[in-house]
């Protein structure tokens, strides 16, 4: 059966999908992510956190530059950009005593809270992940330029946007979610009433993440959202120690892996004229609305990593979209 014939896609469809069959554009990225030093982290990768593919809205794949080690959840660390000098030094304090019991230091690059914490991470030889709001090689401040450098001296730089995303405020909420999800905990040091810090704890409470908050003087307008976590339940921020149980200590104790080598795949240069008899089903499958992974995987009676690999391969091609919440549409 041709293409065409596929009930839903159509010849201005299927004409499209196979001039996109030379896979040009995906060489392309791949050629650049390899020049940038880029690495793929897929649900199929060892260093894949378990955990992750529970989590209804975790990406299936993520793009990273410099190392990921065996159990790189860690300690989430935010606050706001004009921070007090009380809570920078309680995001050195806590980050430089994660660093030494060597539990991951997770965080964005935002200035104040986030980029102290880095900071005193790497500066007591710890373990950081800074999470952006864009592509791993997108453009940033010289400022933040030379914080990742440090990081990826021994750490990564994380995102799950393709390469040459800009950073945008809109992609603030999905970084959010990517630090929430990379930390097992989540210490709050500033937060105004107002912050968008709260919204990264909104998105770690909805995926069951401890929340662990500092307090403040009642009158100060920088910890007026950490006071109200407290009131709502959130554990008291004293001292580091109680965030270090044994078991979260054995959990993420970090063993360096180093970062695989990116050989280009069979894809780019094998010859794709046509598509494959499983491609023609998920397409069809595709022609009345989106489905998620587990609903192709039954329909079509395949393992879920038959359905993840060929369906990012037509991701890669620009026949379908594979969106937030693990569902695929088709590129109309």
């Amino acid at each position: 059966m041709e293409l065409a014939e596929v009930a839903g896609v159509g010849p201005n469809l299927a004409n499209r999908i196979r001039l996109s069959r030379s896979l040009e554009k995906a060489k392309k990225r791949w050629d650049h992510m390899q020049q940038k030093q880029i690495q793929l982290l897929t649900i199929q990768d060892p260093l894949y956190p378990g955990e992750f593919t529970v989590i209804p809205k975790a990406p299936l794949v993520f793009y990273y530059r410099g190392c990921l080690k065996e159990n790189s959840v860690g300690v989430g660390i935010v606050g706001t950009t004009r921070c007090t000098e009380y809570g920078k030094r309680v995001a050195v304090h806590a980050a430089e005593t994660f660093a030494q019991h060597h539990i991951p230091v997770i965080s964005g690059l935002d200035k104040g809270i986030q980029a102290y914490a880095h900071t005193a991470c790497v500066n007591a030889n710890g373990y950081s992940v800074a999470v952006v709001g864009g592509g791993v090689d997108a453009k940033q401040t010289k400022e933040v330029q030379v914080l990742i450098e440090k990081i990826l001296d021994k750490g990564a730089l994380l995102s799950s946007h393709p390469p040459g995303t800009p950073v945008h405020p809109h992609h603030v909420y999905q970084r959010n979610f990517l630090l929430s999800l990379w930390s097992s905990k989540l210490l709050v040091i500033e937060a105004g009433e107002k912050s968008s810090v709260l919204n990264t704890v909104e998105q770690a409470r909805k995926i069951n993440r401890e929340i662990w908050a500092v307090p403040h003087q009642i009158y100060s307008s920088e910890g007026i959202g950490t006071n109200q976590l407290l009131a709502q339940g959130a554990s008291l921020f004293l001292d580091p120690r109680p965030m270090i149980s044994s078991h979260f200590m054995s959990s993420c104790t970090p063993i360096s892996i180093p970062a695989p080598a990116m050989p280009v795949p069979n894809l780019v240069t094998e010859s794709c004229s046509s598509f494959t008899f499983l491609e023609r089903d998920i397409i069809e499958n595709l022609r009345f609305a989106p489905l998620s992974i587990d609903e192709l995987a039954k329909q079509l009676r395949k393992q879920h990593a038959e359905i993840i690999e060929t369906v990012s391969l037509l991701e890669l091609e620009g026949v379908v979209r594979i969106k937030l919440n693990q569902w695929v549409e088709l590129v109309s």
